[in-house]
């Protein structure tokens, strides 16, 4: 902006002294002399005050700025018109400019060109604030306080104000990563500002990100828009546009504007607008303290698209199995089965779908030995999985159709102690982990599945089909199952507003919990401090975040039985609970006891 400033300020000093000077030479004249003698002492400014003329430049670079302001800001104004508030003040201020000039005396000229520069600013302004939230309001007391502790905070004195300073364009910065170069990536948010979508895209993903949401599923179709926020699990309905009170009859509908807004978050994403293929990727929005990093899935569907956008959780994917709440004895009984001396075979890592498969894993594998072995990780790079250390990777592209049984063959060549799958999509690649090339070599295999419950988790592998069509047998399978870790979320107790509440000693002992347990806890939702309000850490939804319930089953000879002669949900489910391995119920129990969810949240993941 100051470039351009001295720019201009160049070429209106430019005019007023060369232009004339060249018309003389074309006349063939000469400009008149000047009989310095019969001049009056002028100081060291000669024709010009320094005073006044720094006084001019003090001026030129305050209209400049506005202008500018103004012609940005009225861009995200539905009933203002932008052509027009930005030729009014340039057009007033270019006249003020002329005339202090123009005018003999300065202090004439002067002051209508402060005129000229203050009174279509105030003339937008009006208008301005009338449209917008009263926090976007500028030139307010509150606006006002928030200049003067902004300044004073450059100098090292701290003074509340408002949080975010209204006359700023974006509630936060977007840094898109896809692009080949740093320039590509800034080109990618220039180009988007000027498209008709920006702001609205800042207040959708400000309004899910100040929900605490974690993904955000948004359904574009003929029949208009749906978007839902999923915060700890469970998904609730909103629009923070549809929110917004209609000024005009005539504004953008809601749906043409989340429209818009998405297309917008596709772009930062490096999405291609016209593909009717499934896509992902991602971009980061720069906070005042936090940096979250945004992904974006597309998926066509009938009559529209779906898109999917969650924001990634690096807290929860650098946790081990104990942050994300399971019991110290299950650990131990789980480094008992995967460890260096433990038995060769497979063992399998399970979520319900939405329940933190992806957290379990990288979980459980910062949890177990990984430095007195090799570890081999097969992944997908489409997938963009967290990169664990001490484990080497071998990938594979699916998007160039390659698989990872060449991965696999890759592998091998470098005789890896111990591997991690998280994905097996096929019978083969199951054949080829039961083989001698992996387990018959003594070496254990982690894989992921999604499944409702540990039973359907150990029989997930056996639905796989080979490129025959041919399923692996469950004998085949049974002898190198080594067992399975099954994790469902439930929601935390919101800690500012959680409340005690008198334990029933008979429930107390039904749920094996010790006597010394004399209150639980329930969600309140209340602000302490103002029962009437909502509590702010958690929206007034009394729940603040999730933990892990974990359920570890060690395949035995008794499972193995009927896992090879009856390989049903059913049939394994009561094996299990036959041997009587803590269960889910046991984990949430636990939690209960010691506060940190209630009873009913319990029941609801248990129902899940």
């Amino acid at each position: 902006m100051q470039r351009r400033g001295l720019l201009v300020l160049s070429i209106c000093l430019l005019g007023m002294f060369f232009f004339p000077l060249l018309a003389f030479a074309q006349d063939g004249t000469n400009p008149p002399a000047s009989n310095i003698e019969e001049l009056p002492e002028r100081g060291p400014g000669w024709y010009f005050s320094l005073v006044k003329l720094l006084l001019f430049i003090l001026a030129f670079f305050v209209w400049l700025p506005i202008v500018e302001w103004i012609h940005f800001d009225s861009k995200d104004r539905r009933t203002l018109d932008q052509t027009k508030w930005t030729l009014i003040p340039f057009g007033a201020g270019l006249v003020g400019m002329i005339a202090t000039f123009l005018i003999p005396i300065f202090w004439i000229g002067y002051p209508l060109f402060l005129i000229s520069v203050i009174v279509p600013l105030v003339m937008y302004v009006r208008p301005r604030n009338a449209e917008v939230d009263e926090h976007e309001r500028v030139f307010t007391p509150d606006h006002w306080r928030f200049l003067v502790a902004h300044s004073l905070g450059k100098m090292g004195i701290k003074m509340s104000a408002e949080a975010r300073d209204p006359t700023k364009e974006q509630l936060f910065e977007y840094r898109p990563t896809a692009g080949e170069s740093k320039a590509e990536n800034k080109a990618q948010v220039l180009k988007a500002q000027q498209q008709p979508g920006f702001k609205d895209s800042q207040v959708i993903l400000s309004d899910f990100l100040s929900q605490g949401a974690q993904r955000m599923l948004v359904d574009l179709n003929s029949q208009g828009v749906s978007l839902q926020y999923e915060v700890d699990g469970v998904w609730e309905r909103g629009n923070p546009l549809s929110d917004e009170k209609s000024r005009k009859p005539e504004e953008t509908p809601v749906p043409v504007r989340t429209q818009q807004a998405m297309a917008i978050i596709k772009h930062l994403a490096f999405l291609k607008p016209k593909s009717r293929a499934k896509q992902i990727g991602s971009f980061v929005i720069a906070e005042r303290t936090k940096k979250p990093t945004i992904q974006v899935s597309s998926q066509p569907v009938k009559n529209g698209e779906r898109i999917l956008i969650s924001v990634l959780d690096v807290a929860s994917e650098k946790a081990n199995l104990v942050e994300l709440g399971i019991a110290e004895k299950e650990l131990e009984r789980l480094k008992s089965v995967i460890n260096v001396d433990g038995p060769p075979g497979i063992f399998i890592l399970a979520a319900a779908p939405g329940n933190g498969l992806t957290t379990t894993i990288n979980g459980t594998m910062r949890s177990i030995d990984r430095y007195t072995r090799s570890w081999f990780a097969v992944e997908d790079v489409q997938k963009g999985e967290t990169k664990l250390e001490n484990v080497e990777y071998r990938n594979y592209d699916s998007a160039k159709k390659e698989t990872d049984l060449q991965a696999f063959q890759r592998a091998f060549k470098e005789y890896p102690d111990a591997y991690l799958v998280r994905d097996v999509n096929n019978a083969d690649t199951l054949r080829l982990l039961l083989s001698g090339e992996v387990c018959g070599q003594e070496k254990q295999v982690i894989i992921g599945t999604k499944a409702k419950e540990p039973a359907e988790a150990l029989l997930r592998p056996l639905t796989l089909k080979d490129s025959s069509g041919k399923p692996v047998a469950p004998k085949e399978l049974a002898p190198y199952l080594l067992g399975v870790l099954y994790c469902r979320l439930v929601r935390r107790l919101c800690e500012e507003c959680k409340e005690a509440v008198p334990a029933d000693p008979v429930q107390v002992k039904q749920f094996g919990l010790p006597e010394r347990i004399k209150e639980f806890y329930e969600p309140t939702g209340r602000d302490p401090k103002h029962p009437k309000k909502a509590c702010p850490a958690c929206s007034g939804r009394g729940y603040r975040g999730r933990i892990g319930m974990f359920e570890l089953i060690v395949m035995d000879d008794a499972l193995r039985k009927v896992y090879c002669e009856t390989p049903r949900v059913e049939n394994l489910r009561a094996a299990i609970k036959k041997s009587k391995q803590p269960n889910l119920q046991v984990a949430g129990i636990q939690l209960v006891g010691q506060g940190i969810t209630s009873v009913e949240e319990v029941r609801r993941a248990l129902k899940g």
